[in-house]
């Protein structure tokens, strides 16, 4: 989880300003119940479903896109326009 925390805080650092957290860590129970997919990185402790108060999600989005830290990739970011909630997680594989 290091890395996405890594990721994470350099975000909050280009954007200038607090990420809220809507998604981390979910439990196997919660996923499902969420409709995450079975094999969701979030269950990993690997994504957060993220928003900033005055950025676009796809602002948030595009940023993410350049952050490489500690081995890691941003290897899947997605915008949620309609929720507001920018999709982030560190995977070994794009």
């Amino acid at each position: 989880m290091h890395e996405l925390v890594h990721i994470l805080q350099q975000l909050r650092d280009l954007l200038g300003g607090p990420l809220i957290v809507r998604s981390g860590y979910r439990c196997p129970p919660h996923n499902v119940a969420v409709g995450g997919s079975p094999s969701s990185y979030h269950t990993l402790g690997l994504a957060a479903d993220v928003r900033h108060l005055f950025a676009f999600p796809r602002d948030v989005a595009a940023a993410a896109r350049h952050f490489k830290a500690a081995g890691a990739l941003v290897g899947w970011v997605r915008a949620y326009p309609e929720l507001d909630i920018c999709h982030i997680d560190v995977r070994p594989e794009v």
